[in-house]
């Protein structure tokens, strides 16, 4: 509205204000993602519910398309260095409780 009543655009107060506003915009922005990206991960984990975390964060992360986009953006820094899998052939024997047994 105020850039709107300025008649010229060749004016220096139409520049100050045009760049305040655009500054203004970014700002705006800026702090919305913030708040936005503060919320995703309230969302996800939040101490105060008796669920676990690990509970909390695996259903509501399908919930939430914007999550699961966070997360992959994340993942794809360890690219190469994360291998799902077991690759120690003893890990699956250590959940057991007869492996255990046989070792006492």
């Amino acid at each position: 509205p105020l850039l709107s009543s300025l008649s010229s655009s060749n004016d220096k107060e139409y520049a100050e204000i045009y760049f305040r506003a655009k500054a203004d915009e970014f700002q705006s922005n800026v702090k919305e993602f913030i708040l936005d990206q503060n919320q995703n991960i309230f969302d996800i984990i939040n101490p105060h519910l008796k669920a676990k975390i690990e509970e909390q964060i695996l259903e509501k992360r399908y919930k939430n398309q914007v999550v699961i986009s966070e997360l992959s953006t994340y993942a794809q820094k360890f690219t190469g260095r994360i291998h799902s899998g077991i690759i120690d052939p003893v890990w699956n024997d250590l959940k057991t409780e007869s492996y255990h047994k046989a070792k006492s």
